[in-house]
């Protein structure tokens, strides 16, 4: 009888000493605001990586995940009015912090500056799976346990002003359109303003906002022809559509831009469906910069997330279209890998017992800093201002095949000075709209008002003819394939969505200026 009481406890203290530490992931986003990091689009993601983690780490680590969200919230003020109520009460009536580790995954769309606020004083580890505004950790500001895994605007910013500086664009304006349910095109705009005027290049640039009524985007295009002939839109694809159109179109534009009097036109047959040379001239200076796309390997867990949205949503998929290509969707994955990793390395280095040494919120957001992981989506490293950058395509039209093709790629794991690679030698890539076949430079050698420099000696007249776009349209949605709708079957009374995605009309076949009610 006592060998048989002293085998029980024995076996009881084993048990108690490998118990697995509890993490849980708790969400502060919106359920379904037609924005890609809502519940609905990121939830299957979060589901499929904590059930791969505790496969893993059985036994060690026990996931879980947990959304708090008002349904019935339709825009960003009345998440951020709910979000820090939410979190509160779970803390105070839900949390067992001396059993558990906790994790809050916000949003931009959320009150950034309460989240933050209540996980410095619960010492919760604090993500974000979309773009962070505050782009790095301020060193001053270090008492607060966030990491940006989602994307900074800074490293976005980096991307486009390296794309320039190639080319030697230091020259450009910057169209905004503001009314639009994402706060990403405004605060896009202004972080790009705000780092080319701080950079050691030459760069000359202003921001015009415009709305979606005609009389204020023809303003904004009056404004920025006078001085750029390179233009960064933050608009959605639709618009950036109009503008190309407009641009190359529009009768009443022929006398403003010149589209007839420089352009060297590539040799197309007259029957042949893309014989509109407006239509190649539209494109063959337009640039789409965009998330990278989901990589072969990863085509079955795009289609399980998928195949779990569907279950769990009522969420469906257009065929054709990767789940992963939308980025807040890898990054919610990868939160979970990270989350997971930073623990299990603590309770390695603080031993097997839960605790705060174990859980610490600040302590793990600093052993993230300068540290490299291997990921299930691919890898990725987070700089000393536990920011993480996301890689980039960046597409352009090519004349051969009519199509937009991969030109380049920006990887932040590569070494700083190969972060941009093209694709093969730029002179093969480019069938510029110049008679020499050259880039344009960014100002023309007549100036903007057709009669400086050369001209104004000669007496002549040459209006400023290329119209270079870079449209960054749906840098924080969807990657080049968003060429495609990506289309919601309305089984259930979601918002109505996609209004972010780009159809394959708008760059695959000749559009009529009648098409854009804006003009």
């Amino acid at each position: 009888m006592d060998s048989s009481l002293l085998f029980i406890a024995i076996a009881c203290r084993i048990l108690m000493t490998v118990s697995a530490t509890k993490l849980q992931i708790v969400t502060s986003l919106n359920y379904n605001l037609s924005l890609s990091n809502d519940v609905i689009v990121v939830g299957a993601a979060f589901e499929l990586a904590v059930e791969i983690v505790n496969r893993k780490y059985k036994g060690h680590l026990e996931v879980s995940i947990r959304h708090l969200f008002n349904a019935s919230d339709r825009n960003c003020d009345q998440l951020a009015s709910h979000g820090a109520e939410l979190l509160s009460q779970y803390y105070y009536k839900e949390s067992d912090p001396g059993k558990t580790c906790y994790a809050i995954v916000t949003t931009p769309c959320n009150d950034g500056v309460g989240t933050a606020s209540l996980a410095s004083g619960w010492d919760w580890l604090l993500f974000n799976n979309a773009l962070a505004v505050n782009d790095e950790i301020d060193p001053k500001d270090r008492l607060v346990p966030a990491v940006s895994v989602g994307g900074t605007y800074r490293g976005f910013v980096r991307v486009i002003l390296d794309f320039l500086v190639s080319f030697k664009w230091y020259r450009f304006s910057i169209l905004v359109e503001t009314a639009t349910a994402a706060p990403f095109y405004k605060n896009m705009g202004n972080h790009v303003l705000r780092y080319a005027r701080l950079s050691e290049h030459p760069f000359d640039v202003e921001l015009y906002r415009f709305n979606s009524d005609s009389k204020s985007l023809l303003q904004a295009l009056a404004l920025a022809k006078e001085r750029s002939r390179v233009m960064i839109l933050f608009t959605l694809g639709s618009t950036a559509a109009a503008i190309l159109a407009f641009i190359n179109v529009h009768p009443s534009q022929g006398d403003n831009y010149g589209w007839t009097s420089q352009f060297s036109l590539p040799d197309v047959k007259p029957n042949s469906s893309h014989s509109n040379s407006w239509f190649v001239n539209a494109h063959r200076s337009f640039f789409f910069i965009t998330y990278q796309t989901v990589t072969e390997k990863l085509k079955t867990l795009s289609a399980a997330i998928a195949a779990k949205t569907e279950e769990m949503y009522n969420f469906t998929y257009s065929p054709g279209i990767e789940p992963l290509d939308a980025f807040p969707i890898p990054v919610s994955y990868d939160i979970v890998e990270i989350f997971a990793e930073l623990v299990n390395s603590s309770r390695q280095a603080n031993g097997e017992n839960d605790g705060a040494p174990v859980c610490s919120g600040l302590a793990l957001a600093n052993s993230i800093a300068q540290r490299r992981f291997s990921l299930t989506t691919g890898a990725m490293y987070v700089n000393a201002g536990r920011a993480r950058n996301l890689n980039i395509d960046i597409f352009g039209f090519d004349t051969r095949s009519m199509t937009m093709q991969l030109f380049a790629t920006y990887n932040w794991i590569r070494s700083q000075e190969s972060h941009l690679q093209w694709t093969q030698n730029v002179s093969n890539l480019f069938d510029w709209p110049t008679k020499d076949g050259l880039p344009p430079s960014d100002v023309p050698l007549c100036g903007f008002s057709g009669t400086e420099g050369l001209c104004s000696e000669k007496g002549s007249s040459l209006r400023a003819t290329i119209v270079i776009v870079v449209a960054v349209v749906t840098l924080t949605l969807l990657s080049g394939i968003a060429f495609l709708v990506w289309q919601q079957n309305h089984r259930t009374s979601l918002l109505d969505c996609c209004w972010w995605i780009l159809s394959p009309s708008g760059l695959s076949k000749p559009l009529r200026t009648a098409d854009f009610p804006y003009f």
